[in-house]
């Protein structure tokens, strides 16, 4: 994974740490994408479905929404994200589409304005 992915997802963590300090996960950790969309319009939209190693007894899968349209002011600003904790948990994924429905059905989720 590209250095500019790996910062943008840790900036979706730190989005997640800061809406919801219960969550509170490493900033230094390597995540591990599972998912990885992109859209464009006047824009770039991508959406990232990806978990953080296991630490602590918490194992975080994430997905997040990230605007890009610079010209807007608007750089890999995080628009959405959603975060379950795994370790603590009933319900487990294995791919990426499995891992995207069960972190935005199930999960904690949060967007730019709450």
């Amino acid at each position: 994974m590209d250095k500019e992915t790996v910062e943008v997802l840790l900036k979706a963590v730190q989005f997640v740490n800061t809406k919801h300090p219960n969550f509170h996960a490493s900033l230094t950790a390597v995540p591990q994408l599972l998912k990885k969309t992109t859209q464009v319009v006047a824009g770039i939209k991508t959406t990232f479905t990806f978990k953080l190693p296991p630490r602590d007894g918490h194992a975080y899968l994430y997905y997040a929404e990230v605007w890009d349209a610079p010209w807007m002011g608007a750089n890999n600003q995080v628009i959405k994200a959603c975060v379950m904790d795994l370790g603590k948990s009933l319900h487990a994924c294995a791919s990426g589409n499995e891992c995207l429905t069960l972190v935005t059905e199930k999960g904690t989720c949060s967007t730019d304005d709450n």
